[in-house]
């Protein structure tokens, strides 16, 4: 395994939601603080706009659309955004590089084969626990590195450059900060426990403008008939209908500013 302060360039994919692209940053972090001589590749195909949060962050080099032809010290595979089967394509490509998955904790024949192949070809692993925060796990991908929990950052999500700019496309809006941000979906608005009925988004934003409480709504395009089944049942002058018409720059801008 290459020393860690030999390791020059290192990769992680990204092929996921942007709220689990985001939750890679503080491994981003932990990786720029520990190994001072790294510099960080993505790679991912940008289906949901991640890369918006990643363009002008001074910790990553490179942004890729495609598995890039580069010779890598380090790859990190994470159960989200990359797999087991990344890690095995990768080894074919860079063969001297230290990689290192995700796994689950699973019995049968088929994962003692699957093991076992990891271990010939090289490939560190990492068990995924369950009862941790994604972005914890993420961070665990270190731990063959000898790189334990005190050196994790979970701070400064985003960069000083990003924060700014959304800053001013918020500006640039005209909106006055008074109201207060709601995103009504989750995972582009497909079926997924976590998304909450609009019967109850109804109740509680009518009470808010009842209040005199201005109500800022957010999303991604999907999720349109969302804003417009809320705006049809209240006062539309209260509501200001963002679904679908901001960048995530801008989105994180509205968010940010939201007294």
């Amino acid at each position: 395994m290459i020393k860690n302060e030999a390791i020059k360039n290192v990769l992680i994919p990204i092929n996921t939601g942007l709220g689990n692209s985001v939750l890679v940053f503080p491994l981003i972090r932990t990786i720029k603080s520990v190994l001072k001589n790294a510099k960080i590749d993505l790679y991912g195909k940008n289906s949901f706009g991640a890369n918006e949060t990643f363009n002008q962050d001074p910790d990553i080099l490179n942004i890729y659309s495609e598995i890039p032809i580069k010779k890598y010290d380090l790859i990190l595979s994470p159960f989200l955004g990359g797999s087991v089967k990344f890690g095995l394509k990768m080894r074919l490509k860079n063969w001297g590089a230290t990689i290192i998955v995700h796994r689950k904790n699973q019995t049968g024949i088929s994962n003692i084969i699957k093991v076992l192949i990891l271990k010939c070809l090289k490939i560190k692993t990492v068990e995924i626990n369950e009862n941790k925060h994604e972005s914890w796990n993420y961070l665990s991908l270190l731990e063959p590195l000898g790189i334990n929990t005190s050196s994790y950052i979970y701070n400064n999500y985003f960069s000083k450059e990003l924060v700014s700019t959304a800053n001013n496309e918020f500006k640039q809006s005209g909106v006055d900060k008074k109201y207060i941000a709601i995103q009504l979906g989750v995972a582009n608005n497909l079926t997924d426990p976590r998304f909450w009925p609009v019967k109850n988004w109804e109740s509680i934003i009518s009470d808010l403008i009842k209040n005199g409480n201005r109500v800022l709504l957010l999303g991604d395009k999907n999720e349109k008939k969302l804003g417009e089944k809320i705006e049809s049942n209240n006062n539309s002058s209260m509501i200001i209908n963002l679904i679908g018409k901001t960048t995530v720059i801008q989105m994180i801008g509205f968010l940010n500013n939201a007294e």
